[in-house]
Formats: C-alpha cells, sequence, structure tokens
C-alpha cells in the first residue's frame, strides 16, 4: 500500500531552537510610538507611550501604557495570547498588579477577545515590577518593568525607525496561523520539501498474477479479502483455464480419444509380447519396453480427461479448477482485484500481499539539492491528510531519488 506525503528534509546537520527557562526570561521593550491599537484610539494623555512584549511558559503578552505619573489614573492596553494555541485569550478577567514602593492591582474584563484595559494607578514614583493574571486560570505572565514618574515627563517629537515596515497588529494575527518567539541566536538547517512515498523492499510485497487466461473460484478457506493473514504458500483462490480458441475444447476432446486408443493399443501390444515371452521368444528387454508404453499411455488418457474436464468447467462457468493460487511470502492481503468466478486475462493482478517488517520512504528530491544532503541528517514526513509531522531516524541513501 503506498500513500503520497510531503517530505521535509534537512540537509544540514544542524539545529535551532528556543527555551523558555522560566516566566521572567522573555521581555522586550518597545520604543516609545505613536501606536492606534486595535480599538480605534488609545487615549495618550502625556504624549508618550511605552509597550513590551513578554513570555511566560503559558502567555504572551503585548502591553501599550500611559507613561505613568505617580496620583495619577493610567491606562493600560494588555493583549494577551494563549500559548498552548497561540490565539487570543477570551471570555475570562485579568488582574494586572504592579509591586514597587506599593502594591498596587486593578481588574479587566476583555473589551475584544484578547484585548483587556485595566486603569490603575500608582501612589508613589519609583520602578515598579508588573505582572498580569488570568483569573481562575493558570495563565500568568510578568516579569516587565513600570516606571511611574513624579511628574509628567517632557515628550519629544522623534523621528520613529522602520517608518516604511508593514504593521501586524495582534488582532489580525490571531486570525491567522501565527506566532511569535523571543529572539535568540542559533544555526539554522535549509530544508528541502518533496513529494513521496510509502513502499516495500523488493521481497516485502507479491503481486500475484493470472497464469494464463481463465476463471477464479474460491479456495479451501474461502475467497480472501483485503486486511486477512496469510502465510506462505498458502492457497488463495483456484484457477480453472479457459479456452484459448472455440476450438480448444473440441480438439481436447480429441486428444482423450487419441489417447483411449493409443491406450488400447499399447495394452494389446503388452498382451502379445507377453505370451511371445513366456515361449522364450524375445528377450526380457522387449517386454519392459511394452510395459512402459501401457503406463505412458494410461498418464496421456489421464491428462487429457483432466483438460477435457477443466475446459468444460470453464465455458459452464461452475466446478472448481484445478490449479491452486498461492502467496510467495507470508504476510497482510493489501489489495484484492478479482470476484469469485470471474473471468480474466493472462498476467492479470490477482492479489497483493504486503509482508511485515521493514519500510521504506521514497522521496523524489531536485537534482541540485541530492548532493548536499547527509546520510544522516534530519528527516520529517507528513502523510496526506495529517496536519503533524513524523520524525524518521536511519540511513537516508537508500531512500532518495532525484528528479
Amino acid at each position: 500500500m503506498r500513500r503520497l506525503m510531503l517530505l521535509s528534509l534537512s540537509v544540514l546537520a544542524v539545529s535551532c531552537g528556543h527555551d523558555h527557562d522560566d516566566e521572567d526570561h522573555s521581555v522586550h521593550d518597545h520604543d516609545v510610538h505613536d501606536h492606534e491599537d486595535e480599538l480605534g484610539h488609545h487615549d495618550h494623555h502625556h504624549g508618550a507611550v511605552e509597550s513590551v512584549t513578554a513570555w511566560s511558559d503559558t502567555l504572551e503578552l503585548f502591553a501599550e501604557w500611559d507613561v505613568p505619573v505617580a496620583g495619577e489614573e493610567s491606562s493600560f492596553l494588555l493583549h494577551l495570547t494563549d500559548l498552548s494555541d497561540f490565539r487570543a485569550v477570551t471570555d475570562a478577567r485579568v488582574r494586572l498588579v504592579l509591586e514597587g514602593p506599593e502594591t498596587v492591582s486593578a481588574e479587566s474584563d476583555d473589551v475584544r477577545p484578547g484585548i483587556f484595559q485595566p486603569s490603575i494607578t500608582a501612589p508613589r514614583p519609583g520602578t515598579y515590577r508588573g505582572r498580569v493574571e488570568v483569573i481562575g486560570a493558570a495563565l500568568s505572565v510578568g516579569g516587565f518593568e513600570v516606571e511611574v514618574h513624579a511628574s509628567a515627563p517632557d515628550h519629544h517629537d522623534e523621528e520613529e525607525e522602520g517608518g516604511d515596515g508593514i504593521a501586524l497588529l495582534k488582532e489580525q494575527q490571531w486570525r491567522v496561523p501565527f506566532r511569535t518567539e523571543a529572539v535568540s541566536g542559533g544555526r539554522v538547517a535549509p530544508t528541502v520539501e518533496a513529494p513521496g512515498e510509502i513502499t516495500t523492499p523488493p521481497e516485502g510485497s507479491a503481486h500475484i498474477h493470472a497464469p494464463v487466461a481463465g476463471r477464479v473460484a474460491a479456495g479451501r478457506g474461502g475467497f480472501p479479502s483485503p486486511g486477512r493473514e496469510v502465510s506462505a504458500n498458502e492457497e488463495l483462490a483456484t484457477f480453472a483455464p479457459t479456452p484459448g480458441a472455440p476450438e480448444d475444447a473440441t480438439r481436447a476432446q480429441l486428444q482423450v480419444v487419441d489417447a483411449q486408443a493409443a491406450l488400447e493399443n499399447a495394452r494389446a501390444e503388452l498382451t502379445r509380447v507377453e505370451r511371445m515371452r513366456a515361449d522364450q521368444a524375445i528377450p526380457e528387454r522387449r517386454l519392459e519396453e511394452a510395459r512402459r508404453a501401457v503406463r505412458v499411455a494410461e498418464a496421456s488418457l489421464a491428462a487429457s480427461r483432466r483438460a477435457r474436464s477443466l475446459y468444460g468447467a470453464a465455458e459452464r462457468g461452475r466446478g472448481r479448477g484445478s490449479w491452486r493460487i498461492t502467496t510467495p511470502i507470508a504476510g497482510v492481503i493489501d489489495d484484492v482485484r478479482v470476484t469469485p468466478g470471474e473471468a480474466v486475462e493472462a498476467n492479470e493482478l490477482l492479489f497483493h500481499v504486503l509482508a511485515p517488517g521493514e519500510r521504506w520512504l521514497r522521496a523524489d528530491v531536485p537534482e541540485r539539492w541530492a548532493s548536499q544532503i547527509r546520510p544522516r541528517g534530519h528527516i520529517r514526513f507528513q502523510l496526506l491528510g495529517e496536519e503533524t509531522w513524523r520524525e524518521l531516524e536511519g540511513e537516508v541513501v537508500n531512500a532518495l531519488t532525484t528528479v
């Protein structure tokens, strides 16, 4: 059985990845900028906004807030992504906690899926350590700092860098298969995707064909079906050959008549030779030759009668053929191409049997990539209809063909 798939082959033995060590390890501070959020507005009370991106093992936080002033209310705009599926946190209530010279907190329901807008007043200036908790769930993220000023800071418009970039807001990210991770150093392995198939070694399958034109019938164990386990040399069906031409059946009948006449002549000759041998008129060798001629004539008559019987059964469409169709290997029947009583042509496929054990993964790799693939490279494959990729270990060179 062969199933097409998409195969991903790594051409360099290198690795890349990112491990989240703890809740406070991934914090990205963003430059102050004038950003219109997904709600369509942001109250820049002091003309300046600060932002941060932070990760924990469970949540991703992107937050913006007015530059806080001690004793004045400051609005925080929180975007929360559940890292289990990289979708917006919905139907939740969150708590923003600031710990520093004082500990203050505020709660908020989602104003839109994934977006929360708590307002908080810090009584004293200083550096506060922030944390966001999803109330009633084991989801939290922290590790970012909020600087509370004693008075409103001076703000000077500065030219933002990257003004020609394309903005991809969190609400847009949540609608597509998209994820973000903290930037880290490492090496990236070039990969190539190629179509392929799962197959068996040459000795791992057997295609069983009709030896000649004929009619298929059930064997002693019944007619096989896909999924049935079979042993080596097990009978799968019986087979009755059909005449190659209409006159073959008549020819078979004439061969029976000829064989009967030949047997009668051989027996008469044996009777005559036995009398002559009794009179010592001929040597013993002549008697053995006559007896041998009778045995040959008897075998010829039996074969002619079997041929006549096969042709007769095929023409009538009933009766069991004398040929046994067997499987050369043990395994599982993967495909059955005929039904009982069906007439087939010579070399037509009847059954396909797969042996258990080793399987080959054959990929059609562009020739320009073949020289760069190492025998022990990293290989993943994906079956059609599946979303997950499977890891493959072992030698690669015997599984590749170039196109």
